[in-house]
């Protein structure tokens, strides 16, 4: 955490600075964090794992008490009864000096769970990374999205206005107008729809990051980091804050178990009391000091059900600790797939629009000599920004599925 303050403030400047030119990914990153409850909510459940420690700690210490009492009643005379009252002013210590390992056993239960904590304090942030790269692709690209049916839109039009101006003079038929119309009505609701996803998209990405939602976002991400083997990334995967916060959380609950079966052993404590005043208010300053052993004998068998119990718990977090394992093994598989995929689409794709565009404007000027006729161009436009679509889709999704391998393996990008 004290790792991550300079960043934060470093973000809270710079988040002004980059709010006319735009906000970049890393801008929204820290946004999130500062702006939104998930990594603050782990960040105080740490501090109260702290808290547990010091709890813990404090039973090494001696116990120092100051205690006063009063008691009234009758004596008994020859003649008549005397009605007295004593009063009781003392200072008691006391310091256990062996309980079986349990003391220890207790202090380091809390040392783990603080350090499990701590992992899913980091574990917050790779989950809150994910989901702000996400949310921030998503908005740009929607309004790639927008923008590549505007362009249609407008070539529709064009095109609609073109041929009702041939019709007139007898060089296109009324079906070829009435098409380029049709296909015009088409894809205009089409950018309607864009827009609603643009909006939708907005403000969850304003929900994840508490960032106004119509902020200009920038992508300054040009090139695709390199992929490297699969085994590469699953060996990383014992490093990810999640196997680490569990594999704390597990020997926590090892700790507990010897903290139970402690109660079947001795104990030893050493005591002492310093009376001011004592029941006969002759004697003053009064003292005494003396030891304690306890060796425990029959509890109704108390002890044996929290050492079951303990016992219980520690299978329960060795087995979440198995189920992350392979969970996380999924997940960085499943983000390597996604992303090598993306990768080799997006060079088919690329040269794909490449020959789409050519074929698109070949039946442009094939239409005008009255080589190809409407229905064809239709198609062919269609074919080229449909391809376009695609391929920003399939951008985006790659830097999507590349933020998804870096949380899977718990390495976040440089801030």
């Amino acid at each position: 955490m004290k790792v991550l303050l300079p960043a934060l403030i470093l973000a809270a400047t710079s988040l002004v600075a980059f709010a006319e030119e735009g906000i970049t990914l890393q801008n929204a990153y820290l946004s999130a964090i500062q702006k939104t409850e998930g990594v603050s909510i782990e960040e105080a459940q740490f501090s109260v794992a702290e808290a547990k420690v010091a709890y813990a700690r404090s039973d090494f210490y001696p116990q120092l008490d100051f205690k006063w009492g009063y008691q009234k009643g009758n004596s008994a005379s020859s003649y008549y009864a005397v009605s007295s009252g004593k009063s009781t002013t003392l200072f008691t210590a006391s310091q256990s000096i062996f309980e079986g390992g349990g003391r220890f056993a207790t202090l380091n239960a809390a040392r783990f769970s603080r350090d499990s904590q701590g992992y899913r304090v980091e574990a917050a942030r790779v989950v809150l990374y994910a989901q702000v790269a996400q949310a921030y692709y998503d908005v740009l690209s929607k309004e790639q999205e927008v923008a590549t049916l505007h362009t249609l839109l407008s070539l529709n039009a064009d095109r609609a206005k073109e041929i009702a101006k041939m019709t007139k003079i007898g060089r296109a038929k009324e079906i070829d107008l009435l098409a380029a119309q049709a296909q015009e009505a088409v894809v205009e609701a089409q950018h309607f729809e864009a827009l609603g996803n643009l909006e939708v998209a907005r403000d969850h990405f304003s929900l994840v990051t508490g960032i106004e939602s119509h902020t200009n976002l920038i992508d300054r991400a040009d090139s695709f980091p390199p992929l490297q083997e699969l085994q590469a990334y699953l060996g990383q995967n014992e490093q990810t804050p999640q196997i680490k916060s569990l594999t704390a959380l597990r020997d926590s609950a090892s700790a507990s178990v010897w903290t139970a079966r402690s109660s079947h052993l001795p104990t030893f404590a050493l005591e002492g009391n310093y009376y001011v005043t004592g029941p006969d208010r002759s004697q003053t300053n009064y003292w005494n000091l003396g030891v304690t052993l306890t060796i425990p004998i029959f509890h109704g068998l108390a002890v044996k059900s929290k050492v079951d119990e303990a016992v219980g718990a520690e299978a329960v977090a060795d087995r979440n600790l198995e189920k992350e394992r392979r969970e996380g093994q999924a997940q960085i598989k499943t983000a390597y797939h996604q992303y090598q995929s993306a990768l080799a689409q997006l060079k088919i794709l690329e040269n794909a629009l490449r020959v789409a565009e050519r074929s698109y404007k070949e039946h442009e000027k094939d239409f005008h000599f009255g080589r190809a006729t409407n229905l064809d161009v239709i198609q062919a436009l269609n074919t080229f920004h449909d391809t376009k679509r695609t391929l920003d889709r399939t951008r985006f999704n790659a830097k999507i599925a590349w933020a998804n391998l870096a949380a899977a393996t718990g390495v976040l990008p440089k801030l």
